[in-house]
């Protein structure tokens, strides 16, 4: 950004409209500081861990909070809702509590996330003969 914003307002400095290099200096600090912001509220970790018993959901958020749940595996549901939308949600859901996952990801994202969960649960759940 600096490199493109330095000619022009040298540019506009010489042509006398000095006030310019200031305005986008001041420009250029505060999409430095937006960006920042946006990094630090944004650093989210989900995992999904499964092993032969259960299926562990951990969130680490972007203040250091720390979230858990484990869902039996055989009981535990992956879902897709509102499959066909852009604003479709991805969950795991068991006895009633239900763990939004991805958020972050686009609607693509959370489908192949979907899809792969789904084997992986199904495949561990129902050895193949």
């Amino acid at each position: 950004m600096a490199a493109a914003m330095a000619p022009i307002s040298i540019g506009f400095g010489l042509m006398g409209a000095w006030p310019v290099f200031g305005f986008m200096g001041v420009e250029l600090l505060a999409m430095l500081a937006l960006l920042i912001c946006n990094f630090r509220r944004n650093n989210l970790v989900e995992r999904v861990i499964i092993t032969k018993k259960q299926v562990h959901v951990e969130k680490v958020y972007h203040s250091g909070q720390f979230e858990s749940w484990a869902f039996p595996r055989y009981w535990a549901r992956v879902k897709l809702l509102q499959a066909e939308t852009t604003t479709c949600q991805l969950e795991v859901s068991s006895h009633g509590y239900t763990v939004p996952l991805g958020n972050f990801l686009t609607a693509q994202e959370r489908q192949k996330v979907w899809s792969e969960l789904n084997q992986f649960i199904s495949s561990m759940c129902y050895p193949k003969r």
